[in-house]
């Protein structure tokens, strides 16, 4: 089995990796460690320690994802690897990279910021989720939501 490709699903009370995502359950819907954990055909079970580890990623990423200084090396000084490691590591457990899981996390806290009309324009919402550039920012939100943000900020 390719472990890159891999993704996990919760069996009879234990996490198994599995060869290939559920093409079911859209990429935005993996954005918690238990989220990543789940869809497919189980394989083999996954070690405690990497839940455990996953799990501390994603909170670090939720309580900083507004940060646009955060970046991946950043991380992987955070969590005492390299940048491969956390790469390779990422990668495994989630099917993304770290880059793009950041990225699904701060667009997914913009869908709902536009959503419940929290703020007034993309400029604020994208300086809020991370964001120093609105250009790149409509960019990302488009290719993830197949909508631009304006269309939600002017639905409200």
């Amino acid at each position: 089995m390719n472990r890159i490709n891999s993704s996990f699903k919760k069996e009879g009370g234990s996490f198994m990796a599995i060869s290939q995502p559920n093409p079911k359950v859209p990429p935005t819907n993996r954005l918690s460690c238990e989220s990543m954990l789940f869809g497919g055909i189980p394989t083999k079970p996954v070690p405690q320690y990497d839940r455990i580890w996953l799990e501390q990623f994603s909170t670090h990423i939720h309580q900083n994802f507004s940060d646009s200084g955060l970046r991946i090396p950043d991380l992987a000084e955070r969590f005492t690897t390299s940048e491969s490691s956390l790469l390779r590591r990422v990668k495994r457990l989630t099917g993304l990279t770290p880059a793009q899981f950041l990225r699904q996390i701060r667009l997914q806290y913009a869908m709902t910021y536009l959503q419940e009309g929290t703020y007034d324009s993309i400029r604020e919402v994208a300086y809020k989720v991370g964001y120093q550039s609105i250009d790149g920012f409509s960019r990302k939100f488009k290719q993830q939501f197949h909508k631009l943000p304006s269309e939600l900020l002017n639905s409200n």
